[in-house]
This record gives structure tokens, sequence and C-alpha cells, in this order.
């Protein structure tokens, strides 16, 4: 069977006169054409499409516009339909589609001409350019020269950058009509120019992204092309005479809008097209409503609309912008209300109000008003106090630790009118210094514990835990007195969840309500302090991992009906009641100087040495005693330091083996408590007065 080639075509044979095929050429391949040589490429754009010059007027000046189009040939010869020299069809008289038609037809239609009697015109107009921010040493003239170089160097593509025209401070009252035909281009910067108008053509610059015109206030419109620019990203109008914009149907991936400075009146009811627009600013302007239609501009998380005089209100839609983080309102005169819907907005961050002198209390959601964590209102100044006095209500009625520190406030000053009005008062002088002194304090704090509640709301409408919420809920219904009742709700609440849990089972006892109760009064009340409410996390871990109180439990666990609540109950107190003096002692401690808590320090084992340091730290804190006995204080340290007695206690301690270590610590505490309290004794001598004196 003879063999075939697949790729022998017999219409494609060499004729008989044909020229004899080549050594290295096959013989079914089709010969060459006989056609003069090729003209060499130009430069520039015109190469890049493979225009050429003719022999003809190959030293002359290129055609206007020539025809581009593929060869024809009328020759019988035939060559690979992938060879240059192939013959095609004739080209349909449709033109050229995308870049490639653009760029061609600015390579052939004389660029440069076109550019030099755009030149010349704006030349002539030179006078009337009125720049808003001139720089120094300018020459308009010069300017325009640069222009029209880097205006041809971007057409021709002979720039790194040359798909971005950008002007400055140039007399460029309108651009040339060229511009609108450069398809690759992609930013368009005109800044203080004193731009007129803009090309009709704009839409055209289909791969535009950056369109900014600034300090341009005689451009009084942009063309409706404005909205065919489907790629264009970022649009900045600032300082012109716009007055308004061309419907934005076609600006579906425009992601900001800047209209500022300007005397815009209105938006486009379309502006909701624009899905992808992530910031909007429209500021210094004369808008007075804002579409409804801006509630489907979904990806929107910044909406600035400050200093406009003539907006009167938000559209309800403005609630469905889900992941706006700021809204600028300030400065809006004429707003007078915001509404409702903003509470929807989980996402918001800041909204600013100031300026709005139109807005009333009544035009404010509760939304705005009451505090949401982790956002900042700035409302306007005129509102402040009332404000002021709303959320300072809204502070009272929710922050458990706000109403604990005003109800012991009241309740303490009761107490001194009484003993200063009552001659049979059981308090001395010695306990109404120490009242007043506390008093003083705790106003001082007030403020800041009111403050506190508004800047985390989260943290103060907390709940309790559920152990505490239901162990309240059972003492509501056994206790009697419903004032015990009131406070026990209020103390358990200010203490943090953790220590909730721990102390809930305290509450089915009489004692342990009262317990629960002190300990909120002592960390949040007059006599409250911040680092006594920082030891509370620790607190409660102590009485999670404490021994004797994790057996109480297990058994009341094991054995409910044998281990009622309020007998468990009962035998925890006490252990809680220590642990707890244990905790108010080192928080004192750490109060005083450091070498006095050195030396202090080995007495809070036992119950009578930390109530000997909770003593010196009144003194220490002015409530007790006098300025000449707090100076007293360092050399109480520096005796204990350097007696005999007690160093010689401290040697035995070290050695001693016997008991366990808890032992061991109490018995040191009681060892050198009458050590402490002889120089402490002494030096009250010398003071006329001490903590031994004034118990």
């Amino acid at each position: 069977m003879p063999s075939i080639n697949p790729f022998r075509r017999t219409s494609q044979a060499p004729a008989a006169d044909s020229t004899p095929a080549r050594s290295n050429v096959p013989a079914y391949a089709t010969p060459p054409r006989q056609e003069p040589a090729r003209q060499p490429r130009r430069s520039g754009i015109a190469g890049l499409f493979g225009l050429r010059r003719s022999p003809a007027n190959a030293d002359g000046p290129p055609a206007a516009r020539p025809n581009i189009r593929a060869g024809t040939s009328t020759g019988a010869s035939r060559t690979a339909p992938n060879s240059p020299l192939h013959v095609r069809p004739p080209a349909l008289e449709s033109p050229l589609h995308g870049a490639a038609a653009v760029n061609a037809r600015i390579a052939g239609s004389g660029v440069r001409q076109a550019l030099e009697a755009w030149h010349a015109q704006m030349r002539t107009r030179i006078a009337d350019y009125r720049p808003a921010n001139p720089p120094a040493h300018l020459n308009a003239e010069r300017q325009l020269d640069i222009a029209l170089t880097h205006i041809e160097d971007v057409a021709r593509g002979r720039r790194e950058s040359a798909n971005k025209i950008e002007l400055k401070a140039t007399p460029v009252l309108h651009l040339p009509d060229l511009v609108s035909e450069i398809a690759h281009l992609k930013t368009l910067h005109l800044s203080d120019c004193d731009l007129r108008e803009l090309p009709h053509d704009l839409g055209n610059l289909g791969l535009l992204e950056t369109l900014k015109l600034h300090d341009n206030q005689r451009l009084h419109a942009v063309p409706d092309t404005l909205g065919q620019l489907s790629s264009l990203k970022h649009l900045e109008i600032v300082g012109s005479g716009v007055r308004e914009l061309p419907p934005m149907h076609g600006l579906a991936n425009l992601e900001h809008l800047a209209i500022q400075h300007s005397p815009l009146t209105g938006l486009p009811r379309d502006i909701g097209n624009a899905r992808k627009l992530k910031t909007l600013s429209l500021a210094h302007t004369y808008l007075r409503e804002v579409p409804a239609s801006i509630g489907n501009l979904s990806k929107l998380t910044e909406l600035t609309l400050h200093h406009n005089v003539g907006l009167t209100s938000v559209p309800d839609s403005i609630g469905q912008l889900r992941h706006l983080k700021a809204l600028d309102l300030s400065h809006c005169p004429q707003l007078r209300a915001v509404p409702a819907s903003i509470g929807n907005l989980r996402q918001l961050k800041t909204i600013d109000l100031r300026g709005c002198t139109g807005l009333t209390m009544q035009g404010l959601p509760k939304s705005l008003i009451n505090p949401v964590p982790g956002r900042k209102v700035h409302f306007p100044e005129h509102l402040h106090a009332e404000i002021g006095k709303v959320r300072a209500e809204w502070a009272m009625k929710n922050s458990p630790r706000l109403q604990l520190l005003q109800a012991d406030i009241e309740r303490k000053n009761e107490e001194m009118e009484n003993a200063v009005f009552d001659s049979a008062s059981d308090m001395n002088d010695g306990q109404l210094v120490s009242v007043a002194f506390r008093l003083k304090n705790a106003h001082d704090r007030l403020p800041e514990v009111r403050n506190q509640a508004l800047r985390n709301p989260a943290a103060v409408q907390a709940d309790a835990s559920a152990a505490m919420r239901q162990a309240l809920a059972n003492a509501f219904n056994v206790e009697p007195d419903r004032k015990v009742s009131a406070d026990l709700a209020i103390a358990a609440r200010a203490l943090p969840r953790a220590l909730q849990h721990e102390l809930a089972d305290l509450v089915p006892s009489s004692a342990g309500r009262q317990l629960v109760i002190a300990i909120g009064e002592s960390a949040f009340g007059i006599r409250g302090s911040s680092r006594l409410q920082h030891m509370l996390p620790a607190f409660a871990q102590k009485i999670a991992s404490h021994a004797q109180i994790q057996s109480l439990r297990e058994q009341a666990r094991r054995h409910p009906s044998t281990n009622p609540s309020h007998q468990v109950a009962a035998q925890l107190v006490p252990i809680v009641q220590q642990l707890w003096t244990a905790t108010q002692a080192q928080a004192t401690l750490a109060a005083l100087e450091q070498p006095l808590q050195t030396e202090l320090k080995p007495l809070l084992a036992s119950e009578a040495g930390r109530q000997f340091v909770l003593d010196l730290s009144k003194v220490a804190e002015g409530a007790k005693g006098t300025s000449t006995l707090r100076r007293l204080l360092p050399q109480l340290a520096t005796r204990i330091a350097h007696d005999p007695d007690a160093q010689a206690l401290h040697r035995l301690a070290r050695q001693d083996q016997h008991g366990t270590a808890d032992e061991r610590r109490e018995g040191l505490a009681l060892a050198l408590l009458p050590i402490a309290q002889r120089h402490w004794d002494t030096l009250a001598q010398q003071g006329a007065a001490g903590p031994s004196n004034r118990r």
C-alpha cells in the first residue's frame, strides 16, 4: 500500500513552470510570491500596528489618515495561512475593535499636528487662566509646553507610565479631543488647571480607573458619558462649579466617590447602582437630600456629609449600610433628626454631629444617646448638658458599682450627720475624721466610676453568673428584709463573675448574705481601692482551690439530703471570711512603703497581725492619727528590722520543721506581733497618738 502524506494537498502542488523546490523545502510547499522587498517599520505607535511609508513618500510627511487594512494580491501564487506573505481576503469596511483600533487611529491621525493646534489655542487664552492656588514663580507658557509633550508621550506610549495624564497648575481650559481616544489611559488628574469643560467622548476611555479634578472652579458640568466609564474606581471632583452629576448606571466598579467644595445640589437617583462603593464624601456642598437608594450601597464603610448647610434629613435606608464604620454629619445646621434605623449599624464606630445646631433631644435616637460598646458619638455642643444628664441616669440605673458607691456615700453622710448633731453618738472624733476622709475620696471617685460605666457599657450590663442568679432568686424568697435583698443584689452584681460564682454558696445563710454585701462594699464602696479590686480574681481563685471548701462542696454534692444548702453556707462563711480578711490586709500592705511591707508581711498569717496591718494602713492613708505619726512609719520598719528578738525568730522559723507550713507561718506571726506592737507604741507616744489608742 503506497504511503500517504496527510499534509499534502493536490490543489497546492507547484506548477510546471514554477521555481524548482529548494533543497530544504518540501516539494509540496507553496512557493513564495515575487514581491518587492518589505519596507522597514515606522517607530512609535504606527510601527506597533505595522504601518509603513510607501516608497513614493518615504522622505515626505506621513499621510493624515492612512487606511489601515490587510493587503491584497491578484497573483495566482498561494502561501501557508500562517505565513507573513499569505494573501488574506479584503478587510471589511467596519473599523478595528478595542484599544488596538483607537491607538491605530491615533497613530495615523497626525498626533503632533492636532496637539499643536490645541496648544496654539490654549496659548491665546492664557490671559483667562485663573489658578486657585498658583505656585511661586508660575510660568504658564512653560507649563503649557510641558503639557503638550506629556500628552503626546502618553498618546504614543513613550513614557514609563504611559497610561497616566497628570497636569497641575497648567492653563488647560479644555483637553484636546485626542485624549478621549487614548484607549489605554487609566488615570486622568487635572489640578488647578482652570478647566472649563471635559471632552464629550469621555466615555470612550473604557480602561480609565481614576479621574481626579481638583480646584477647577469654572468647571460647571461633566458630560453624561461619565456614567459609561465601566472601569472607573476612583472619582474626585473637588473645588469645582459642578451642580449635578449624570446618571451613574454604568459605574459598576466605582469604589471611591468624593464631591467636595462644589455647589452640588443632589445625587443621581441611581447612586445605589454603584454597589462596590466603599467611601462616599459629599462635604462642603449644597446637598439638600440624600436619595433613599443609598441603602443599596452594602459595601459602604465611610459616609461623609459634613458642612452641607441645606441638608435637613437622612433617609431611613441608611440603616441598611451594615458595613458602615464612620458617619460624619457635622456642621449641617438644618439637620433636624437622625433616623432611628441607625441603631441597626452594628459596625458603626464613630458618628460626628458637632455643629448640628438644629438637632434636639427628640431628634436623637436612644441608640445614640445610650452608650454602645466600641462606638464614639460626638454630640452638638448645645446638647452636651442634656446628654450628660441622660447618660448619668443611664449609668446609675445600669451600673451596680455606681449604685453601690452612691448608696454607701449616702449612708455614711447620714451617719456623720447623726454623729455631729447627736450628742449620744458612739462615733468619736477619730472615727469622724476617718469617715470624712473616706467620703472625700469616694466623692472624687464617683465621676470616674460613672465614666467607666459609660466607656464600657458591655461590662456594666454583664449579668450575674448563673449560680449567683439562682442564689439571689432563692434568697429573695427567704430574706425577710427587702432592703437586705436589694443591697445583696447590687453588691453581688458589682463583683467579677468568677467571684460571684464562688460566693453563691454563701447566700443561703443570713451570715453569708451579710458577708457578700460586706465584700462588695469593701471593694467598691467608700472604703474601696483599685488595689483591692485588682486582687478580687486572686481571691476567687483562693476560694476555689481551698481544700476545706472543696471538701464541703463535694459532700454537699454527693449527699444533698444530709447537707442542706443553708448548713453548708454556715460552714463556708468563716473560711471565706478569713480569706477575705487576708486579701484586704494584702491590699492595704501594698499601700505602705516597701521597707515596711517587708517587715509586716509575716504578720498577715494571723488574724491579730492582719488587724494590726489594717490599722497602720489607716494611719498611712491619713484616715487615722496625725501627720506627725505618718512620718514615723519608716522608723517602725527600721526598728523591727534591727530588733535582735525579731532576727532570732526569723532564724528559728527557717530551721523549724515541725507542723505544716501554715502552722509555722501563723506561729511566726503571733511571735512577731508583740515586737512590732511594742515599737509602734513607743513611736505613738512620741507622736502623741497611735492606732493602739484609737481602736
